[in-house]
């Protein structure tokens, strides 16, 4: 059922959009940062963690995610600082749709297939707060159009005394930060506002969750602030796969093989009804019956191995292995 205020309590019970019933195709903003004056905070400013925009569709189901910030992995090299990405420039960019997900690195698509693809969710950490409190502690401040929808605003400020649950990211966050932080960091206030129609949908939400920290004597003050904005709901919105060739395999392929990866000159295929020992057997007989110089071979029994094969002035590599799954895979490196 379409989710609505509760009659008894008063109490808006809260719906993230792109989980809302009818929904075709959603276009949202999801930004989280970190603000305060403690010193592991002050040397990344007010910089994104995350700053995503998400489309979603549901007919066919795809996701095309664009991500920026601190938290997204840098394309390559590393990073300066442990866990967080070393600039706020950093990009990732996915499109997820019908069992297959590219990921695209620097300016290279790459595809594999998803037996049981799981959503994206940046904003997964909306839940917790949208229950944050109860009738009494949520007042409606006035009407608000967001993308052309009528909504209401709501606002709630709560203090520690009054959530006795752990609450908020930070101590984790912090650890990505590189520091180690025990019982001197401790949750002080959640202030938050949302903005919803009258049937409970979230357009938008800012929420600021605040802790203390005490540093040799002295109170550093540490927040993480969520920013969740919905840009259009059933628009027409379509999620295009990246135009981005996968080529066909240059060496014999066992039957039944099945293209599962593929980045620019790197191939895996999936060979679910034969065993290791088969596919070598079969690169063995068929590769000099097609033509193919064989380089270099090596083998393990039940383990796999590889070849190095050349024709026509081209060199390929294959190495026979498992997944992660226990299926055989087909690795194909080609020039």
């Amino acid at each position: 059922p379409t989710p609505s205020p509760s009659a008894q309590s008063g109490m808006p019970q809260f719906l993230l959009a792109e989980e809302a019933p009818n929904i075709q195709d959603i276009r949202f903003r999801f930004r989280f940062t970190v603000q305060g004056d403690a010193a592991e905070v002050e040397k990344y400013g007010a910089l994104p963690l995350v700053d995503a925009v998400v489309e979603m569709t549901t007919n066919p189901p795809a996701e095309h995610i664009i991500m920026r910030g601190l938290m997204t992995k840098p394309e390559e090299g590393g990073s300066e600082q442990g866990e967080m990405g070393s600039s706020p420039g950093n990009v990732f960019e996915m499109i997820r749709t019908q069992g297959q997900v590219w990921i695209k690195i620097g300016d290279t698509w790459m595809m594999a297939t998803e037996s049981q693809p799981e959503p994206i969710e940046p904003s997964r950490y909306m839940r917790e707060f949208l229950s944050v409190g109860t009738a009494l502690d949520w007042k409606k401040v006035g009407k608000e159009k967001i993308s052309g929808v009528e909504t209401t605003h709501y606002h709630i400020e709560v203090t520690a005394n009054e959530i006795s649950a752990p609450f908020g990211l930070i101590p984790t966050l912090l650890k990505q930060f590189g520091e180690t932080r025990g019982p001197d960091i401790a949750f002080d206030r959640f202030v938050g506002d949302v903005y919803a129609t009258d049937d409970g949908i979230v357009m938008k939400a800012n929420y600021q969750v605040e802790f203390r920290i005490n540093e040799e004597g002295k109170t550093a003050r540490i927040a993480e602030v969520i920013e969740y904005e919905v840009e259009g709901i059933n628009t027409g919105l379509t999620i295009e796969l990246p135009k981005a060739e996968v080529p066909s395999a240059p060496v014999p392929l066992p039957d039944g093989a099945e293209l599962t990866a593929s980045m620019a000159k790197l191939l895996v295929y999936t060979v679910p009804n034969a065993s290791l020992n088969d596919v070598m057997a079969y690169y063995k007989e068929t590769l000099p019956k097609t033509g193919f110089t064989i380089q270099f071979q090596t083998e393990a029994p039940n383990e796999g191995g590889m070849f190095t094969v050349a024709k026509n002035g081209n060199t390929y590599t294959i190495l026979i292995g498992l997944s992660p799954e226990g299926k055989t895979t087909i690795t194909l490196q080609i020039p």
